[in-house]
């Protein structure tokens, strides 16, 4: 199975949503993580399963919370260069993953 890489932008993402959930209520921020880790796992053993947004990124929807992961490939790792939530604009993720 490929390896999971995050760049240091997305381990933040991570780290901020979780923390806002747990906030909102107490033991929301793990179902958070859970339900990111089922949409991780599921990129690693079948990554061309999701839609390609912009060469080489493609884009992953977290099933129950507005995020969406994105990230690329190659036959060793999975490269997870954001999490964003989807009311943000669309255009704000086009240009990260542009400067990326």
């Amino acid at each position: 199975m490929r390896k999971l890489v995050f760049t240091s932008h997305s381990s933040e993402d991570f780290r901020q949503a979780r923390r806002w959930y747990e906030e909102q209520r107490e033991g929301l921020g793990p179902k958070f993580m859970d339900a990111a880790n089922a949409t991780l796992m599921h990129i690693q053993r079948a990554p061309l399963s999701f839609q390609e947004v912009l060469a080489p990124f493609r884009r992953a929807v977290i099933r129950r919370f507005p995020y969406e992961l994105f990230y690329t490939f190659d036959d060793h790792r999975v490269l997870v260069v954001m999490l964003f939530h989807t009311a943000r604009d669309p255009a704000v993720a086009l240009a990260r993953l542009r400067n990326h």
